[in-house]
């Protein structure tokens, strides 16, 4: 039987993809604390062991210093393995299970599950099943945290878990985010959570005039809003995220701290003509990120909130060329927003423990009044003049 390091078996798993390096090196820090002595200093203050989700961009470097130091060649009797391979078994509490080519002892097998319980952190994302949400999804799993995506669509939420790295790790739930009801039976199967993102929303209708992210959109004037598409947009946009909040506040009591992100819309800043409920509902979603952060950031938990503007999600493909030219031109850096750009922005705000109450606006800088044309809306459109002839 051939006697390998813990290090080279760890090593093995990273390049099969079956863990992210960050988890090898929690593994290898809990079964010899003087490891970081050998580490040199440039390395150590390039390391946290923190949890927080901007430790991956540092850990191939750091691993590539381990792997080719002879100083981190442990062996021992508890090590010795063909390969280890590991699993996932149960994604509800985040345990995993070893599958061994050859004999490990128990008490290695017990160690491993005590790390493994507490590895990377528990995210919620709503509206993770595409755009914006699943975006920051995919950039939370690419660093080695847990992702629990939540939407309607139970068909798009199975897509985009297999879009996740380390998919085993993750799992969806089919909701409305309207009916508080199933936020609170959803709060009951979780058991630990650290961020909460909300990012839900259904797409009502796209008008070129108006700035817009995730949620439900409207573009006629508000005389003419049913009253159920009024009902409908503020309970999808800032109800929803209400309630999230509200079921999972007792999570971050429990954990001490946590980070929440709700994702508002850049309209909030100038309005927008035929946008008046859009705006109204992502006004409230900063209003109540301000109030909710400053009730309880004494008690460790952060609340901010990101209004994107225009961003190159599926909303935007129902632009012809012309007029993406013209959204285009509606910031100052002329080009749309990716999705990139917001998930980075999510990382930040869950990484830095010192923001909380802000609202993020990545959104070029908006142009004055380069989203619509008042006069051309108000007096040209069908929507006006079917005003003159109908029940107000």
């Amino acid at each position: 039987m051939t006697s390998i390091s813990l290090t080279d078996a760890l090593d093995d798993l990273i390049r099969d993809g079956q863990i992210p390096p960050q988890l090898a090196m929690k593994i290898l820090l809990n079964f010899d604390k003087s490891i970081t002595d050998n580490l040199t200093e440039k390395v150590k203050s390039r390391m946290t062991f923190r949890g927080h989700l901007d430790t991956y961009r540092f850990c191939d470097e750091v691993w590539t210093f381990i792997i080719k130091n002879p100083c981190f060649r442990l062996e021992n009797d508890t090590m010795v393995a063909d390969k280890i391979k590991i699993v996932a078994c149960n994604s509800k509490t985040c345990f995993y299970t070893m599958v061994f080519h050859s004999i490990v002892t128990q008490a290695f097998r017990d160690r491993l599950y005590l790390i493994f319980a507490h590895m990377g952190k528990t995210c919620l994302i709503s509206g993770g099943s595409r755009g914006i949400g699943l975006g920051i999804a995919q950039r939370f799993a690419k660093e080695g945290n847990r992702c629990i995506l939540v939407s309607k669509n139970k068909d798009r939420l199975k897509e985009a878990l297999s879009t996740l790295p380390f998919q085993n790790i993750h799992e969806y739930y089919s909701l409305d985010v309207k009916d508080p009801d199933e936020w609170i039976q959803l709060a009951k199967k979780i058991d630990k959570l650290d961020v909460l993102v909300n990012a839900a929303g259904k797409v009502f209708s796209f008008a070129l005039w108006v700035l817009k992210c995730q949620g439900i959109s409207q573009h006629m004037l508000f005389p003419r809003m049913p009253m159920d598409e009024i009902a409908n947009i503020v309970s999808t946009n800032l109800l929803g995220s209400i309630y999230a909040c509200r079921v999972f506040l007792r999570h971050f009591l429990n954990n001490k701290g946590g980070s929440i992100i709700n994702i508002s819309s850049s309209i909030i800043l100038g309005g927008g003509v035929g946008a008046t409920v859009y705006a109204a509902s992502k006004a409230g979603i900063s209003g109540f990120t301000k109030a909710l952060s400053a009730e309880w950031a004494s008690k460790g938990i952060r609340v901010n909130a990101i209004s994107p503007g225009y961003v190159d999600t599926f909303m935007l493909s129902q632009l012809n060329e012309k007029k993406r030219k013209v959204a285009e031109s509606s910031n100052h850096i002329k080009r749309f927003g990716n999705i990139e750009e917001i998930a980075s922005a999510a990382v930040f705000l869950v990484c830095n423990e010192f923001i909380t109450g802000t609202t993020l606006y990545i959104d070029g800088e908006i142009v004055s009044d380069s989203r619509y044309d008042k006069s051309d809306f108000l007096f040209k459109s069908e929507i006006f003049f079917s005003l003159s002839s109908s029940n107000m």
